[in-house]
């Protein structure tokens, strides 16, 4: 049977330097980037009968719309918190490079710069922000999965990850940079991670960290 890898890029998790070196690689890749939910991305996935051995999925989906047997799964998941705090610095960014847009996240975002929304209120506020993992992951547990990663342990993923497909992606990742440092006070940790308490639940589970 032909094995074709699903890898949701779960954001600011390392993704976006990933997809670059992958571009170049060598293998079949499958960018499924057109619609995260919706009937749109029937089109988009209709060439999925011609992939091969070690071809692969890519991009912001959830998991589930690749099952059967001829699936496998990896994944790269960071911290929750950190993640958090990544996708607040990305999005103070998208507001301040953009501004005549007038979409949400351009609004919401410069409103940070202004330093009106605090970490706190962006996880409360922000649509999805307390369950990235479950859209992206379903919350499915690592038994289901080939190859797991952590962005802390990035090296070791690379190497695994090169293993698995035969490539040559390097252990670097690129993070974009803010030009600001988030240094949050131990009280407001501690409310953020009872905020993100589902998704730390699922998280410490999946790479196995100690409750």
């Amino acid at each position: 049977m032909k094995t074709c890898y699903v890898f949701p890029h779960v954001p600011k998790c390392g993704g976006t330097s990933l997809l670059t070196q992958l571009r170049t690689s060598g293998i079949k890749m499958h960018e499924d980037y057109e619609a995260y939910n919706g009937p749109q991305f029937i089109d988009a996935n209709a060439d999925l009968r011609n992939f091969g051995v070690n071809d692969l999925i890519f991009g912001h989906f959830p998991i589930d719309r690749y099952i059967g047997p001829e699936f496998r799964y990896i994944a790269l998941v960071r911290d929750p918190l950190d993640r958090v705090i990544s996708n607040y610095h990305f999005h103070m960014q998208w507001g301040l490079e953009r501004p005549d847009d007038t979409g949400f996240f351009a609004e919401f975002g410069r409103e940070i710069a202004k330093g009106n929304v605090t970490i706190i209120q962006y996880i409360m506020k922000a649509p999805n922000m307390r369950m990235v993992y479950k859209n992206f992951l379903r919350y499915w547990g690592k038994h289901r999965f080939t190859l797991i990663g952590r962005t802390d342990r990035y090296e070791d993923f690379a190497t695994k990850l090169n293993d698995l497909l035969g490539t040559a992606i390097s252990a670097s990742v690129q993070e974009r940079k803010s030009g600001r440092k988030l240094d949050l006070p131990d009280r407001v940790v501690e409310q953020a991670h009872r905020l993100l308490g589902e998704e730390y639940h699922w998280f410490n589970k999946f790479v196995e960290i100690p409750a």
